[in-house]
């Protein structure tokens, strides 16, 4: 039912053709920039012993995730949130995604364990999506 959905979020991010090409470096390169600023302690742990390529497509995927879900929470609560600060469990196999958030935002969006989404990525892009129901709502997201 559309009407007990309160606000969609969307990540998005390009994968120009150099990266396609020079995969490799090129993810070292995002990896490098990214990975302290937008991971936390936990996320960290679980790259630690990955490979730089595999690091790197995750930290993309991380990235983007959580911009969705700051896209998605913001105009409902108005509170900043550091990529830090969100905690991302991302399930490979299945597209899908499970972040928590700190306890004002997850109190604000009355959100009773973790906010769940779903990634892809198609054509070149990395796109996350997440989508927030209204807590009285008895209809569950159809992933």
């Amino acid at each position: 039912h559309p009407t007990d959905v309160l606000r969609l979020g969307c990540g998005l991010v390009t994968v120009p053709g150099f990266m396609r090409t020079n995969k490799r470096s090129t993810l070292l390169v995002l990896a490098c920039l990214v990975f302290a600023s937008a991971c936390t302690p936990a996320e960290i742990a679980r790259l630690d012993g990955a490979d730089d390529e595999a690091r790197g497509t995750e930290v993309l995927r991380l990235f983007v995730v959580k911009e969705c879900i700051y896209k998605c929470q913001y105009p409902l609560t108005g509170e900043f949130l550091a990529f830090g600060e969100v905690n991302v469990e991302i399930d490979a196999a299945h597209g899908s995604f499970r972040a928590t958030v700190p306890t004002s935002v997850e109190r604000a969006l009355e959100v009773r364990d973790a906010l769940l989404g779903r990634w892809c990525v198609r054509d070149g892009f990395v796109v996350a999506g997440l989508e927030l129901r209204d807590p009285a709502s008895r209809n569950p997201v159809a992933w």
